[in-house]
């Protein structure tokens, strides 16, 4: 079945390469990241000593850099450190840059707000001819956690309690083996019984992933249909605290870009598995974790129907879940201070008013989920669902303490740190920044659409 995605606020998804500035030029508000052969075939052209000179550059810049330990300087290097500054006074060459511009670079977009200070830009995943998509493991693995998050939120109060309580006590949950936490979860929900013979007695494995009924739903990549890529920086904003500036440059897809992906079901082995799970010998408890993730039982569905109806499922349980995210998002605006006290004195924190205003706008957008960089804890995990029971509530708190979520890695170890309240996370975001203390937009949100949908936003 074809369906859209269509960004509703700026989407990363990086390649975990992190661009250092002799790897693009910024001029005019627009950012060439370049192709490293053009680029250097053009150098060489006119300097023959190109590489070496480039070489003994890097080298000495990154020496002169790592020995300083002042400020001031470092400040400078790294401002120094890009290769438009290479080719303008190491080579005294202020036409090369002009050159390379116009025929060194890989691809090319805007960066109406610059870098900010920032220096390296994380990248954003292409395909071989720089062509921007969205992998479809990303958007599975977003409906993934989202269809955990209605079938726990399906389950009876004492089997939520259960359930965590066999989490919280494994040896993986001890030993702060984190992310493997959410194993028993997951084959409780989405994974279903095999039977084996171990030391001579008959047992059901609830941990066999090939019995895993995501299985069944296929995902493609989303290509582009009207698609742009842009460079913003990004900041992290703080309840408590003025922004912090820390967090690198990204490459994104624009606000506004249309894709087109397919979810495909094959409705004959998802039929055939269902009747084989009748017999109890495999796929053990199939019918029941299928209507808890899909909301009705296989054979319910008329034929030729499984693939629409599951779909349909699927959109119903994205727009719930994102009315809860939209609401613990919101909830953010009521821990936000607008003084906070730095170095004993008083300072005016961002203003996030354009954040607030693209929550109030969006809002009646019917169906979006979140997807890649600064998703968040709470739309990449089934968060929402613990903390906002009474019941499951003590649960989250316990998981925050062991692993000790929102606290800086840094701090990890020390046994003085104060530990997290469930009640005020998170106590930071990151949002693309006009300036550093005017955040405008936040990351990731997608809306999802019918084939003959479309969306214009302004």
């Amino acid at each position: 079945m074809k369906l859209k995605l269509h960004t509703v606020s700026p989407v990363h998804i990086g390649t975990g390469n992190q661009l250092e500035p002799f790897e693009y030029i910024i001029e005019d508000g627009i950012y060439y990241r370049l192709d490293q052969n053009k680029a250097f075939k053009i150098a060489l052209e006119s300097h023959p000593d190109f590489p070496d000179k480039f070489s003994d550059w890097i080298d000495k810049t990154s020496t002169n850099h790592n020995k300083s330990r002042d400020n001031a300087q470092q400040a400078e290097i790294r401002r120094k450190f890009n290769f438009k500054y290479f080719c303008e006074s190491v080579l005294n060459d202020y036409e090369l840059t002009d050159r390379i511009m116009e025929k060194g670079y890989a691809y090319k977009c805007d960066a109406p707000y610059g870098l900010q200070e920032k220096k390296q830009v994380n990248e954003l995943l292409k395909d071989a001819n720089n062509n921007i998509y969205i992998p479809g493991s990303s958007i599975k693995g977003a409906l993934r956690t989202i269809l955990m998050w209605r079938a726990f939120s399906n389950l009876d109060d004492n089997s939520k309690v259960n359930l965590l309580k066999s989490t919280t006590n494994s040896n993986d949950f001890r030993t702060a083996k984190g992310k493997y936490l959410d194993d028993s979860l997951s084959n409780e929900l989405f994974v279903c019984g095999n039977k084996k013979r171990f030391k001579g007695n008959e047992e059901i494995d609830f941990s066999d992933i090939k019995f895993d009924i995501m299985k069944f739903i296929h995902v493609s990549d989303a290509t582009a249909l009207n698609a742009e890529m842009a460079v913003y920086p990004s900041n992290l904003y703080l309840t408590n605290k003025v922004p912090q500036s820390q967090t690198p440059a990204l490459e994104v897809i624009e606000f506004n870009s249309s894709f087109e992906f397919n979810i495909s079901i094959n409705e004959s082995e998802v039929r055939r598995v269902y009747e084989e799970s009748m017999k109890g010998t495999t796929w053990i408890s199939f019918d029941k974790k299928f209507k808890s993730l899909f909301g009705f039982y296989p054979h319910e569905a008329d034929t030729n129907k499984l693939e629409e109806t599951i779909v349909e499922s699927i959109k119903t349980t994205v727009s719930d879940f994102y009315i809860a995210t939209f609401k613990r998002e919101k909830k953010w605006f009521s821990l936000f201070k607008k003084e906070v006290i730095e170095n004993k004195r008083s300072r005016s924190n961002a203003n996030i008013e354009s954040i607030k205003d693209f929550f109030e706008v969006y809002e009646e957008i019917p169906i979006m989920f979140k997807i890649g960089w600064a998703s968040g804890f709470a739309s990449t995990t089934i968060f929402d669902a613990i903390e906002s029971n009474d019941a499951t509530r003590p649960f989250a708190q316990k998981i925050f303490d062991q692993f000790k979520i929102g606290i800086p890695p840094n701090k990890k170890r020390d046994p003085n740190v104060n530990l997290a309240d469930v009640a005020k996370f998170p106590k930071s975001k990151r949002f693309i920044a006009e300036h550093e203390m005017t955040p405008l937009d936040p990351f990731g949100w997608v809306a999802l659409l019918d084939e003959d949908q479309n969306l214009d936003l302004e």
